[in-house]
């Protein structure tokens, strides 16, 4: 869908941010589970990586924006600061 929403370029900003948080999303799956595989959430850090430019981008959200900055420390840290925001949403 993204390859097809290329021909419109005033979607790009709107496109790249969606696979990006995509991939955030595939990720935090990936480090709930109790099947974890470290050198696929590396591959996939990585691959995330490729979209940090989200981090300036006005309409991503703070929360995906902060995601894209601890991952740049590395998937351990990350970590901890999802399981972090995890407990702190549930008290809410």
């Amino acid at each position: 869908m993204c390859d097809y929403l290329q021909k419109y370029s005033s979607l790009n900003k709107a496109t790249l941010r969606k696979r990006c948080i995509a991939r955030v999303s595939t990720l935090n799956r990936m480090i709930d589970s109790s099947n974890r595989n470290i050198e696929e959430e590396k591959k996939l850090r990585k691959d995330i990586l490729k979209y940090k430019s989200v981090i300036f981008d006005k309409k991503a959200s703070l929360r995906d924006k902060i995601s894209l900055c601890f991952l740049l420390f590395g998937v351990p840290f990350y970590k901890l600061c999802w399981n972090f925001y995890k407990k702190m949403t549930e008290r809410m």
